[in-house]
């Protein structure tokens, strides 16, 4: 991806996971995780549909807002993005799981937003959320 490309999708990206009391996507770097990805392990084709979809973003940023996705204020991006999932834009989903995976495949996610214990204590098959530490879902 060129310069543009990554800003544009590491600004989507920290908006579908923001920072709050935990890191961002941005700060987790999910957006450097799928660059890596598109570069090593997708095919030509997925990586072609990809970098069309970014593309896609800053054009309809263009041409709604006559600015790139990257100098919009965070409320017309929030727009943006949600009016991609409305109307079920095909690019959503796919963007939002790569996302999700390179966020929680973090050591970032792993261990500030999820619970990660390198060496787990005993099993306890079934008990309340609120008993098992600080409420977070556990990493897998």
């Amino acid at each position: 991806m060129s310069a543009d490309q990554a800003e544009t999708l590491a600004t989507a990206a920290d908006l579908i996971i923001p920072p709050t009391d935990t890191p961002g996507a941005r700060a987790a770097g999910a957006h450097e995780y799928i660059d890596m990805m598109l570069a090593d392990f997708h095919d030509a084709t997925y990586r072609a549909d990809f970098v069309a979809g970014i593309d896609e973003i800053d054009a309809t940023a263009l041409a709604d807002h006559g600015a790139a996705f990257t100098t919009l204020a965070k409320a017309d991006q929030v727009a943006m993005l949600s009016a991609m999932e409305a109307v079920q834009d095909p690019f959503w989903p796919v963007l939002k799981e790569q996302v999700i995976v390179g966020y929680y495949t973090s050591e970032l996610g792993a261990t500030q937003e999820l619970q990660y214990l390198r060496v787990p204590g005993q099993f306890k098959g079934c008990m309340p959320l609120a008993e098992a530490g600080n409420g977070r879902t556990w990493a897998e």
